[in-house]
């Protein structure tokens, strides 16, 4: 009896994703009181429950169904994409990784799958945000394989402020952060793991 109550404990943690899969009481733990909840109302019926704490994993073309974490590798520099003076800024790049923590390539991400990303930017002071507020916000929603965007100096040279740039070079030291939704309402957040700059002039 006891090893096919576990066996029925199993099943129902591989169903629906959740935040952490097995977590009934959504307190970020699997543990007994799981077990229990899960115990209490085996064989019970009824409609299922809209309001789970993860919801329900969508896996219609629109998402990505192996995305758990997200990840920015920041502002790569300064460009002149085309040797035009008006076709100058850096790349914004970023990465997807699946559930066992291994980066998605183009071969794991349906074509049909859709992002919104939302980019924040504050100024830096050491590895810390200076300020409470960041200074420029961009935000677009793109295809899943896109996992890296222009953006020209015109788009926000002007809102940076310049008495935090840098004395000697046209660059401002940067706190990066993103925050990835997939059509199905999940969110993931990250930040650059490192002390990053952003240009705001191109220079060879």
């Amino acid at each position: 009896m006891r090893i096919a109550m576990l066996l029925a404990v199993m099943l129902a943690m591989s169903g629906p994703a959740r935040a952490v899969v097995g977590d009934l009481n959504c307190d970020g733990v699997v543990d007994l009181k799981d077990f229990f909840i899960f115990s209490d109302n085996f064989g019970e019926t009824g409609p299922p429950d809209a309001s789970e704490c993860a919801g329900p994993l969508v896996d219609d073309g629109t998402v990505v169904p192996t995305l758990s974490a997200v990840g920015v590798r920041g502002a790569g520099g300064n460009y002149n994409w085309d040797a035009d003076a008006e076709n100058e800024g850096v790349f914004l790049s970023w990465y997807l990784v699946d559930t066992k923590g291994f980066e998605i390539y183009s071969d794991g991400i349906p074509e049909t799958a859709i992002h919104e990303l939302t980019f924040s930017f504050w100024v830096r002071e050491g590895e810390e945000k200076k300020f409470d507020e960041p200074f420029w916000v961009l935000q677009f929603t793109t295809s899943a394989l896109e996992q890296r965007r222009k953006v020209p100096f015109e788009d926000f040279a002007a809102l940076v402020p310049p008495e935090e740039m840098s004395s000697c070079c046209e660059y401002i030291p940067v706190v990066i952060e993103l925050l990835l939704t997939q059509a199905d309402g999940r969110s993931f957040a990250a930040r650059t793991p490192r002390w990053e700059t952003l240009y705001v002039e191109y220079f060879q």
